[in-house]
């Protein structure tokens, strides 16, 4: 796995040992609070990171605009390294073991990185306070749906990002995989192109064969 992916659980990790990668001056009622706000990801495998933290309770960055505090820092990047872990694993269960074998490299290293940004761009206006609510599905479509994963909200069910991958076979020039998402703000009608990859000439299997 690619040493970014590798990285996915840098919240999930602080979670573990947040006593140790807090800053000076957050008091114990801060960490418990950091604590409760965040949910750890079952059966995730270890893949320690660090956690850079200014002294005091914020957190900095040249790639941010403006000083977000330690609580929001930590908030934000949990929600995109978990969601990003599941689109890796979710997308696995979803190619099954026959399409895995031959483009799941290429998924990891071209389709995912280009999915993160993507995040970081429709989370970027979100208020940490509503990421609070939102989860991710764990039913990737089979047979020939297309969804990989949805973002949404848990308060009323409703979709934030879809993920999903479909199958294209323009003549003459073999099939195919489509990667794309969909965003609430114009009612998921518009394809947002994330990358295509080449099967082959042959129909692929169907999805989780």
């Amino acid at each position: 796995m690619m040493l970014w992916l590798k990285r996915a659980t840098l919240v999930t990790t602080a979670v573990v040992t947040l006593g140790l990668a807090l800053p000076a001056g957050v008091t114990k009622a801060e960490q418990l609070d950091m604590r409760s706000a965040t949910k750890p990801v079952s059966e995730v495998p270890d893949k320690p990171t660090i956690l850079k933290v200014e002294q005091g309770y914020g957190y900095s960055d040249p790639a941010i605009d403006g000083a977000l505090t330690y609580k929001d820092f930590f908030k934000t990047e949990f929600f995109l390294e978990h969601t990003l872990l599941q689109a890796y694993e979710q997308g696995i269960v979803k190619f099954g073991p026959k399409i895995t074998e031959k483009i799941g490299e290429q998924y990891e290293d071209f389709i995912l990185p280009r999915f993160k940004e993507v995040l970081e761009e429709v989370t970027a206006d979100v208020d940490t306070t509503e990421i609070d609510f939102l989860r991710i599905s764990n039913d990737p479509a089979a047979g020939m749906g297309e969804k990989i994963l949805h973002v949404y909200d848990e308060r009323d069910g409703s979709d934030f990002v879809r993920f999903h991958v479909r199958r294209e076979n323009p003549p003459r020039q073999g099939y195919w995989f489509d990667f794309h998402y969909h965003l609430a703000k114009d009612n998921f009608e518009e394809h947002y192109e994330l990358g295509k990859i080449y099967w082959d000439k042959n129909t692929p299997p169907l999805w989780q064969a």
